[in-house]
């Protein structure tokens, strides 16, 4: 989809903007402290339910104003159009519509309109440990695979199940235990597969885009977070006493990483810092 027209009401200095947009390439220029930036943030909190510089919503309003509003319209791939709203009151709830109707989420708007947001700090996704490249890789599940968020959604609540009982040193139901073992390897299991199916279709769409961009030689490597010799449900087993010593579960897709490698080392340890801002 792309986006067509942009309206954005009391968002920091943006108190009145309509944007009619008929272009595949957009560029906003302007002296600093014209809204620029805010401009982004109206499309990211559309895309994602959040701003990319405040901790809420809310803490982006207009000075003195109650609410603020952001609304697009977009254009589909199948050529018809439709409208997207987030309406945010100082107190209270925020709300959601997708053409009109009320919806519960901002996911529900989140599936029309995928976003990648590339700021300075893009570049974490190197250096910073595998939780944000996970989210990277769960943002692609979550518009490509129409089952994903409630696979996901299903996974984490067994693994906060099971990582409570851990808590209380493995005390409790042993068939309690093994229930929530059990769910969570049936779910993680499930959703390593999608996981695994899509990594393995972007592997050579990001060597492609890499080679023309001229970087450096890299590998991509998804690491499921346990070792898949065994069933998850045969390592949560076996695993159950060292989990339970230090109070969480420590296998499983939440602790699966995307690693870029080069010369079989960690990219960030190899490449130039005008090599990792490519990537």
């Amino acid at each position: 989809m792309q986006l067509r027209a942009l309206t954005a009401r009391n968002l920091r200095i943006l108190t009145s903007v309509d944007l009619n947009v008929d272009a595949d390439l957009v560029v906003f220029s302007g002296p600093n402290g014209s809204g620029k930036s805010s401009l982004l943030e109206a499309i990211h909190i559309l895309g994602t339910g959040r701003s990319f510089r405040a901790r809420s919503v809310q803490d982006v309003i207009s000075r003195g104003e109650d609410h603020l509003l952001v609304r697009a319209e977009f254009s589909k791939p199948s050529g018809s159009t439709g409208a997207l709203a987030i309406e945010k009151p100082r107190r209270g709830s925020a709300r959601f519509r997708l053409d009109g109707e009320a919806v519960g989420s901002a996911s529900e708007l989140a599936r029309q309109l995928p976003l990648v947001f590339i700021s300075a700090d893009s570049q974490r996704l190197l250096s910073d440990g595998a939780e944000m490249r996970r989210r990277q890789l769960d943002w692609l599940m979550f518009h490509v695979e129409p089952n994903y968020q409630q696979l996901f959604t299903r996974y984490r609540r067994a693994l906060g199940q099971r990582n409570a009982l851990l808590r209380v040193n493995g005390a409790g139901n042993r068939d309690e235990q093994a229930a929530w073992s059990q769910e969570m390897a049936t779910a993680g299991e499930q959703l390593h597969a999608l996981r695994l199916q899509r990594f393995l279709l972007a592997e050579p769409v990001l060597q492609a885009a890499l080679q023309d961009l001229g970087s450096v030689d890299l590998e991509f490597v998804y690491k499921e977070g346990w070792d898949t010799e065994r069933s998850l449900a045969e390592v949560l087993d076996s695993a159950w006493a060292v989990d339970s010593s230090r109070g969480y579960s420590g296998n499983g897709p939440h602790r699966a990483d995307l690693q870029f490698l080069a010369k079989g080392r960690p990219a960030q340890q190899v490449v130039s810092r005008g090599d990792g801002k490519v990537l």
